[in-house]
């Protein structure tokens, strides 16, 4: 469960934080875009990212699971979120 004080907007629940913080839903829905890197949105891998952090659950991993990435390619996204100041 997030903090009461984690704010997120409605537009940032994409699939892949979805993913995230309830996969039990995975199953349930008809198709999963986002595999082996296709449809990595940065500002998705920043939200999963952060959502990690509040969970205190370790934020390149969460990364690397949602998304489906190996490890290092899941830092790459980081950095790219970084660059792109969503972190």
């Amino acid at each position: 469960m997030l903090p009461r004080t984690f704010q997120l907007e409605g537009r940032a629940l994409s699939d892949a934080v979805v993913d995230f913080v309830a996969p039990e839903f995975r199953q349930h829905r008809d198709r999963l875009a986002h595999r082996k890197g296709q449809g990595v949105d940065v500002a998705d891998v920043a939200t999963v990212y952060r959502l990690a952090s509040v969970v205190r659950y370790p934020p390149a991993k969460a990364v690397a699971e949602t998304f489906g990435l190996h490890a290092r390619t899941a830092t790459n996204w980081i950095v790219r979120a970084r660059e792109a100041n969503l972190l």
